[in-house]
């Protein structure tokens, strides 16, 4: 139920924009899904409760990026033999593994700030010769006038995606994570509510045709990681991807007959600011930071 709305674009600084989408009350019953796409970040404004009992889903999907991603990044260090480096964000990306005296390549550095300003998705990892990897992450922010409640059922998604696996090429870095931006005069997550803002698995390294590396996982439960994808034949492991109580692994270097794996993706951001005091769970699939809360469990 989204009542009565509007739809805004508005521009910032350095071309970069957002979409707002103002309601004077806003309400995801589950099981609907909100799947949001594009490349700029969104704003969903209620001037009365924001209410989420469904599914939004901003997460990086294969190499398809997450809506406001890839903005401002620290492209990590190129794949070519050896595996990309995963992209960072919210913390840095892993590294991506050697083959023979190559060396590695270097992760993404953790960019942007506790605060999410200005509100940016997460970072893509690398591929073979600075191509991309697995995409980061889209950006969402839910502000209310009232109280902003994410529900028992709600899942809120801004996973970053796997890299992909090679056989003659290393494998790709993992994307970041995304970004979370809640805002309301009184916050509540319930117990029941999954966030997913970790980042992507590194693709795994392979050798020879029939020898093809796993594509790196996605995050899929609170506090897992996502998983590097598997070396085939003389190919090295994808490293797992960041949470925000773990960090990125380095891909798995190799010797000069296989190529190396992809380091996972950085963690995303979550920020939760509120007025009045607030009811959550500890959130440990990002980096998480609070303004303004009173009466809240440490983040």
């Amino acid at each position: 139920d989204c009542g009565s709305n509007t739809t805004l674009i508005v521009e910032g600084t350095g071309n970069q924009s957002v979409v707002i989408w103002a309601h004077q009350g806003f309400t995801i019953l589950s099981p609907a899904v909100l799947t949001v796409t594009g490349s700029r970040p969104l704003i969903i404004l209620s001037f009365g409760d924001l209410d989420v009992e469904g599914i939004i889903d901003a997460a990086a999907n294969g190499m398809q990026a997450g809506p406001g991603s890839n903005i401002n990044c620290n492209r990590p260090g190129a794949g070519g033999t050896r595996g990309g480096g995963g992209g960072g964000f919210g913390s840095s990306g892993g590294r991506g593994g050697r083959s023979g005296p190559s060396g590695t390549a270097a992760g993404g550095n953790a960019s942007g700030n506790p605060q999410i300003e200005p509100l940016r998705g997460g970072c893509p990892g690398t591929y073979a010769f600075s191509s991309l990897g697995g995409r980061g992450g889209g950006a969402i922010q839910l502000s209310a006038a009232g109280q902003l409640e994410l529900g028992l059922l709600s899942l809120l998604d801004v996973a970053g995606s796997g890299g992909p696996g090679d056989n003659n090429r290393g494998g790709g870095g993992g994307g970041s994570g995304g970004a979370l931006l809640f805002e309301g005069d009184q916050v509540v997550i319930d117990g029941g509510s999954l966030i997913f803002a970790g980042g992507g698995g590194g693709g795994g390294g392979g050798s020879g045709l029939n020898n093809v590396g796993d594509d790196g996982g996605t995050q899929s439960a609170p506090g897992n990681v996502a998983p590097g994808g598997s070396g085939n034949g003389n190919g090295g492991a994808g490293g797992d991807g960041a949470t925000g109580g773990s960090q990125a692994e380095n891909g798995e270097g190799v010797g000069v007959t296989g190529t190396g794996g992809g380091g996972g993706g950085g963690a995303g951001r979550v920020r939760i600011t509120a007025r009045s005091p607030c009811t959550q769970p500890s959130i440990d699939s990002a980096v998480a930071s609070s303004g303004g809360l009173t009466g809240c469990p440490n983040l």
